[in-house]
């Protein structure tokens, strides 16, 4: 069977539609981890970037890293896109996450009229020294920027664009974590479209579908896996998007 498909997908969350957490579980450790924080030595800032030398070393690299332990990334050049592109006109800054003094990960984002725009982010999946806690580098990154957002008096947060077809492109855990934190995956201006033949689909993979609400939002997925109790968290999260599961 033949899908039309759009080539990518795109993320975002409004600040003032939900809270950070709308599950209450969630809330609750969420405020158990910003109690716990208070007394380790984990902190952050935002800083302006402007001709930041000493920031874009260490990012690159660390984001490099990154890249490099990922499956068919889509590289780009960090300094050049942030400081010399078209998107020059737009005040750019960075979420520096920092444990026992060290900088352990940020976030590079435009500052847009209406919203926060993520153009880089890099973070460990653990924390470095406290390593018990529940909630990680990344998940923090994100409330504390929602925050900010909120403050800023920001509609929303753009989390980027991705490929489609996540499993073959971008790992299928990165849209779980994008709606863990509160996106939704929703059309990209001016989409393209491609046609796949689901037979074809011999790994898991997760595709959005082009069916759409009225703002734009995408509403159907299909999840191709042999076992999908390791995508629990997935299934539960996409709860604005009905996901379809395919045994392969």
């Amino acid at each position: 069977m033949s899908l039309s498909i759009p080539q990518k997908v795109a993320w975002r969350r409004y600040i003032d539609r939900d809270p950070f957490f709308s599950s209450s579980r969630k809330s609750k450790r969420l405020t158990s981890f910003l109690k716990k924080i208070q007394d380790l030595s984990i902190s952050y800032e935002i800083i302006n970037l402007h001709e930041e030398k000493d920031f874009y070393e260490w990012f690159t690299t660390c984001y490099a890293t990154m890249l490099n332990s990922k499956t068919a990334p889509l590289k780009f050049d960090v300094t050049s896109y942030t400081l010399y592109d078209g998107q020059q006109i737009a005040p750019k800054c960075a979420l520096l996450l920092m444990e026992n003094g060290v900088r352990i990960g940020a976030t590079i984002f435009f500052v847009m009229k209406k919203s926060l725009n993520i153009a880089f982010k890099t973070y460990p999946t653990n924390w470095e020294i406290n390593q018990s806690l529940q909630i990680g580098p990344s998940l923090y990154s994100e409330y504390l920027l929602y925050e900010h957002a909120r403050q800023c008096r920001r509609e929303f947060i753009s989390s980027g664009v991705d490929r489609n077809m996540y499993g073959l492109h971008a790992d299928i855990g990165l849209a779980s974590f994008k709606f863990s934190a509160g996106y939704n995956p929703r059309m990209v201006a001016n989409p393209e479209y491609i046609e796949i033949d689901q037979s074809t689909i011999k790994t898991d993979t997760l595709v959005f579908l082009a069916d759409t609400d009225e703002a734009g939002f995408i509403t159907k997925a299909k999840l191709f896996a042999n076992d999908f109790e390791q995508y629990t968290m997935l299934l539960k999260s996409g709860k604005n998007v009905e996901i379809d599961t395919v045994k392969l």
